[in-house]
């Protein structure tokens, strides 16, 4: 019998996107080819300690986005960065656990898409999915991503990025710039945490603040009319995309 790959698929992290790390690892192990691959679960705390789950997620309330949480952890373990060794090791007894093939990050946002995760896997030469550690990087900060994509000649919305505090920022010159009606997000986070949409001035500044209060860089963006559709792509040489998708809020925004 072929032997499965073992799959380590790490979720939760530091991150103010821990809940959603949690719902998404759900699906990406409900979805996962068992007579394939066989998922080696790791749960990181909020306090970004890891933990090995034997045999679940050992998840709280799993299916209520607003309250999921991990449950009982009593396995800490460390990653081995020695190259090649790929081990997960039991803080307790110091014994190897388990071996990994690859890892599968499934942290969101600080921490897990940022390139760090990425980097670890990097040192101790474990194959990660997704993104390595430059794409990672650039994708994550809003700023230096539109930078790049808008050198490469590609449309992005206009914006203006601040730094710190709101020391300096003039409502008016920002409306002439980019109209009146606004998105303000953190640069540095997903899951629309900390973003604000705003019409006048004083919900432009209570949004300011707020997303300060995520992220020491901001980024101010026009409203753009239209449609919005997403697809991931995997892979350079050989890229395969997926089925695109269209994302119809509800209600406001996404």
């Amino acid at each position: 019998m072929e032997q499965k790959i073992k799959v380590a698929i790490v979720f939760g992290g530091r991150s103010t996107e821990h809940a959603i790390s949690l719902l998404s690892a759900q699906n990406v192990l409900n979805s996962l080819d068992l007579a394939k691959f066989e998922p080696v679960l790791i749960g990181i705390d909020k306090n970004g300690c890891w933990h090995y789950n034997e045999n679940s997620m050992s998840l709280l309330n799993a299916q209520d986005a607003n309250s999921i949480a991990l449950g009982k952890l009593d396995q800490p373990i460390i990653l081995s960065q020695n190259t090649n060794d790929r081990s997960i090791v039991s803080k307790k007894s110091n014994e190897v656990i388990t071996k990994v093939d690859v890892i599968f990050p499934v942290l969101h946002g600080t921490y897990g898409e940022d390139g760090s995760i990425q980097g670890l896997a990097k040192l101790a030469n474990i194959p990660v999915v997704g993104c390595g550690i430059l794409g990672s990087a650039v994708g994550m900060d809003k700023d230096i991503m539109k930078r790049i994509l808008r050198d490469a000649n590609i449309n992005v919305a206009k914006w203006v990025t601040v730094r710190q505090n709101t020391d300096g920022v003039n409502y008016d010159d920002i409306v002439k710039k980019l109209g009146n009606e606004l998105f303000i997000k953190p640069a540095n986070l997903g899951s629309s945490v900390g973003v604000s949409y705003t019409k006048d001035e004083d919900s432009f500044f209570k949004g300011l603040e707020s997303a300060l209060t995520f992220d020491p860089k901001v980024i101010i963006e026009e409203k753009i009319i239209g449609r919005e559709i997403e697809c991931a792509v995997l892979g350079n040489s050989q890229p395969r995309a997926s089925i695109a998708g269209e994302i119809i809020p509800k209600d406001g925004f996404y």
